[in-house]
């Protein structure tokens, strides 16, 4: 009895511990933590080599592949489900536990009971091994869950990579054609500029008209202005495609643009594409995975009607002086059925089915959705074509006209500012037509989408280096949709 109070003592401390322990001590970023962790971020971004070769096509794609964040983002979610589905797999194995305990008392037991020889210490072990059929049957249903959510990432994954692959295409092209046209604005200004410092000199100003001369120097201002827009095209470009090939700067080379490549193929019948997108579209798939889990659901509540059998073997030991035998074993079959939770089953089925319903109707609304969106990608590239040929024809004559003033001998600074105006207006011409050209690569590539082909093999993402580089060399072309077609 005399050793209480210090229980007793023990006890109020160990209370005590355990709610100052419990008790919330929150506290905000400091700016050293924030400083840290931007830092660390930088450092993230960074992982990317740098670029000391002109940057082809297949090697952004393959640098896309590699470093790109998003794409990292679906990489580790797709390892968390595969994860997943290994932890799954695990119910359905037998349950066991090992248990074993050793009691102290504080005083011997009952003296005055003869058949009571226990001591002060008794030891107790015990070893058992339970399967249940009904949990076996949900683990598997769990499994096949897990297996259809891995499949779910996957098709994540394509699509962000078929996105990510024509982003680059798109972006690459763009940020090609605008330095190319960069560098042509280049000469041009200079020969603005030298035109301007011209009529700056004593020559013209003493013997021309002043508004003469300014008229000349705001066209030559107008045409500075004008060859901007191609530097802010060309710098936008630059931005976004180093942060889709995760690089650390805006500067590296890239190759002079090739037109052997740049011709899109054209579009099969529309009734081809849209059967082409119910059968490739990852999101429609990723639907159909989803309506195999609601599927299981519904197995799963129907197999709460069955009773559980429970199938059990154990080991045990216990040093107890009262028993004959310290060890000993057992083995049995037991039965259960929960006879209140009958009546929440028919709520239950009713429940996953709905859901699977549910389900079915909005995998039907996305595949509608599909529809339009290949519609309007195709319809939108016939558009896209006429805008591309009417730049192509703008052109054509802006160059004719080039070519007749060039051709003629200049006898005023009006005729040199007039020449200028018409190179000029020729670059820009090319800069619409590229414009052109991306637009209808752009809208190609929506169809390309909007049908969920492959660009390129999801193994791919397995390679890294020179290898995936070397991989992607024959997906320099643009995908040509016509290969997918069934035969």
């Amino acid at each position: 009895m005399k050793c209480y109070p210090v229980i007793r003592t023990l006890s109020t401390l160990m209370t005590a511990m355990i709610i100052a322990g419990c008790t919330l001590h929150g506290r905000g970023l400091t700016p050293e933590e924030i400083r840290q962790r931007s830092e660390q971020d930088l450092a993230g971004f960074h992982i990317a080599p740098p670029i000391t070769e002109p940057l082809s096509l297949p090697q952004a794609m393959a640098r896309a592949i590699e470093f790109n964040l998003e794409l990292e983002v679906d990489r580790y979610r797709q390892l968390v489900s595969e994860t997943g589905l290994e932890e799954v797999q695990w119910q359905l194995a037998p349950s066991t536990l090992a248990e074993a305990n050793t009691v102290l008392r504080s005083s011997p037991p009952d003296q005055r009971n003869s058949s009571n020889f226990e001591g002060r210490r008794r030891d107790v072990a015990s070893a058992n091994l339970s399967w249940s059929v009904l949990d076996f049957a949900i683990g598997y249903i769990r499994t096949q869950q897990a297996l259809n959510d891995v499949f779910i990432t996957r098709e994540q994954t394509r699509s962000t990579l078929n996105r990510l692959m024509s982003e680059v295409r798109t972006v690459w092209w763009r940020t090609v054609l605008a330095e190319q046209r960069e560098k042509e604005g280049l000469q041009l200004a200079a020969d603005i500029y030298a035109m301007d410092d011209q009529l700056a000199g004593e020559r013209y100003t003493s013997l021309m008209d002043p508004l003469v001369l300014l008229g000349y120097q705001r066209e030559l201002l107008s045409l500075s202005g004008r060859l901007q827009s191609i530097k802010r095209e060309r710098q936008a470009a630059i931005i976004e495609l180093s942060a889709l090939i995760n690089s650390r700067t805006t500067e590296f080379p890239l190759p002079a643009s090739s037109h052997s490549n740049q011709m899109i193929p054209a579009l099969p019948e529309l009734s081809e594409l849209e059967v082409l997108a119910l059968r490739l579209r990852p999101e429609l798939q990723e639907s159909d995975y989803r309506v195999r889990n609601l599927e299981w659901d519904v197995s799963g509540a129907k197999w709460r009607w069955l009773p559980n059998i429970d199938v059990f073997a154990s080991a045990r030991y216990d040093d107890s002086a009262n028993l004959e035998d310290s060890h000993w074993e057992e083995q049995g079959v037991g039965v259960s059925l929960d006879l209140m939770g009958i009546f929440k089953i028919p709520a239950r089925i009713r429940a996953a089915e709905a859901e699977l319903d549910a389900e079915e109707a909005k995998r039907l609304a996305l595949a509608m959705a599909v529809i339009k969106q290949v519609r309007m990608a195709a319809a939108e590239q016939q558009t896209l074509i006429q805008d591309y040929q009417r730049a192509q024809h703008y052109q054509s004559l802006v160059f004719k006209e080039w070519k007749v003033r060039d051709s003629r001998e200049q006898f005023d600074p009006g005729d040199e500012i007039a020449l200028l105006k018409v190179r000029c207006d020729l670059l820009l011409a090319q800069y619409e037509v590229d414009q052109a050209w991306l637009a209808l690569l752009k809208g190609y590539e929506s169809t390309l989408l909007a049908t969920g082909v492959d660009q390129v093999p999801l193994k791919l993402l397995e390679q890294q280096g020179n290898d995936l580089a070397s991989s992607l060399v024959r997906h320099d072309a643009i995908p040509s949709l016509a290969s997918y077609m069934e035969p």
